[in-house]
């Protein structure tokens, strides 16, 4: 009987051994070397992905635009001073 084959287990994951003393699970350089690796080309490849997207911004052009039209949209005037301060300063 394989028992791989019953439980998903691939044979790089079924070499790796956990020691019964401390309960920590010992994995070779090479594997954590691929497990690094593919996870710096998936930051990669979403970093690729988003980059020339804009990000959806329609709703909340559409409630501003809306607030402004029936006269209920309120400038936070103390936000804005910070800002143009912190911009004035460059902090």
């Amino acid at each position: 009987m394989d028992i791989n084959s019953l439980s998903g287990i691939s044979r790089a994951s079924a070499t790796s051994s956990i020691d019964r003393a401390s309960g920590v699970k010992k994995t070779s350089s090479a594997d954590a070397s691929s497990a690094t690796s593919s996870a710096k080309l998936s930051v990669l490849n979403l970093t690729a992905a988003l980059a020339g997207r804009e990000p959806d911004n329609s709703k909340r052009i559409s409630e501003l635009k809306q607030a402004i039209e029936q006269g209920t949209y309120q400038v936070n005037a103390q936000s804005v001073a910070e800002k143009l301060m912190r911009d004035e300063l460059g902090v």
